[in-house]
């Protein structure tokens, strides 16, 4: 475990990347943390992250900062960062997360953004405003059992296109809105709609 300081304004790029045995992340007192570099927690293996200490403040997320927790089931907070205006790629690749939430602000979504997530929500709303969605960005853990009840994604209207293919793999979903004039990339919602 590891307890950040008061004070503290940056974590830099891969700062605990690869500490496989780094558990949990007290990060309570930094409220003037402004910046989390590429990959920074990358392959750790915390199972939850708090952003409400300084989300407000928060002005840069990188790419793949929680890369590859296959830990990571909680994120609190995130919603909160309303000066993040992407969720980047691989933000949260191969992390088991059971609630997907997202900053209002956020124009684009990276690739495998979240993919191989464990959500059991039964509406995702993708904020209006994003604009672009990346390849695999929510490709579901297929071996997730099947949510109970219907299950309905969101696009928002001003969604111009997936950068890619497979954005939507292996959901259960029942119903998906779309906006008009979409084009559909390849093999979005491949294995779904059971």
């Amino acid at each position: 475990s590891v307890k950040l300081p008061s004070g503290l304004k940056e974590l830099s790029n891969h700062v605990f990347a690869s500490c496989k045995n780094l558990a949990s992340v007290d990060i309570s007192a930094c409220t003037e943390l402004e910046k989390i570099g590429n990959y920074c927690f990358e392959y750790s293996a915390i199972s939850s992250f708090d952003f409400t200490p300084f989300a407000h403040g928060l002005v840069s997320l990188g790419t793949g900062v929680f890369n590859q927790c296959s830990k990571l089931s909680t994120v609190i907070g995130y919603e909160l960062a309303d000066n993040i205006t992407s969720v980047g790629n691989n933000m949260f690749n191969r992390c088991p997360l059971t609630v997907l939430t997202f900053p209002k602000n956020i124009t684009s979504i990276g690739g495998y953004a979240f993919f191989g997530h464990k959500s059991q929500q039964s509406v995702i709303r993708i904020p209006n405003g994003v604009t672009t969605i990346g390849d695999h960005a929510f490709v579901r853990d297929s071996n997730t059992k099947k949510i109970d009840g219907t299950v309905e994604i969101h696009l928002p209207a001003s969604l111009t296109g997936f950068t890619g293919s497979y954005n939507f793999e292996y959901w259960d979903f029942d119903v998906m809105y779309i906006p008009s004039g979409l084009t559909i990339a390849q093999g979005v919602m491949n294995g779904t709609l059971e």
